[in-house]
């Protein structure tokens, strides 16, 4: 299906060159001299890479149509995630480069969405953010005079992550899924 390039947001497919790549994140750019353009991060769904690409405004582009199906994270089996559909039962397998690095910040039995191109498995969409609980970390940091200190914590999920040094164990927090950084407490 061919559309405009200023048409792409973040998770469309789009088949370039022959290759199917994923959109990551997509900028309008406006230079002080010359034609606004966007400058994309887009990830090959053969390979995991992600690269930037540079489009202009009216450039077509080949769309391709996906679906999404949500599944519960199953298990992890040697390189791969297991996802299963509760309706048909039916196991996905996705390689862990194919999940990213994201998939560390959930736990088996939680609920994510797969997405399919063309009847193919292309890749997994997380939530923007994920709330965990801080399991350990250490204790008694003494606040220095420098603002934005922060230390390791280990989640529920078993994932390190830095925190702020105000934030203790059993504390419940928000993290930015794709970056994996922590970005407030969460309210219960």
């Amino acid at each position: 299906m061919a559309a405009e390039a200023s048409e792409l947001r973040r998770g469309n497919a789009l088949r370039l060159n022959g290759e199917l790549l994923i959109v990551v994140e997509m900028n309008h750019v406006k230079p002080g001299k010359g034609p606004a353009y966007l400058q994309g991060r887009l990830r090959s769904v053969t390979t995991g890479s992600i690269r930037e690409y540079r489009f202009r405004m009216n450039e077509a582009v080949e769309r391709v149509f996906t679906e999404q199906k949500v599944v519960t994270f199953s298990y992890r089996a040697g390189d791969d995630i297991v996802f299963m559909d509760d309706e048909s039962f039916e196991e996905y397998h996705v390689t862990a480069a194919a999940a990213g690095d994201s998939i560390r910040l959930f736990a088996e039995g939680e609920k994510l969405e797969l997405q399919f191109a063309d009847g193919e498995l292309i890749g997994v969409i997380y939530p923007d953010y994920v709330v965990r609980t801080v399991a350990q970390t250490m204790h008694d940091v003494k606040a220095a005079k420098v603002t934005n200190q922060v230390k390791p914590a280990t989640l529920d999920v078993g994932a390190e992550v830095q925190v702020p040094i105000f934030i203790k164990e059993g504390e419940r927090i928000r993290l930015h899924t794709e970056s994996g950084k922590y970005h407030e407490r969460a309210g219960d």
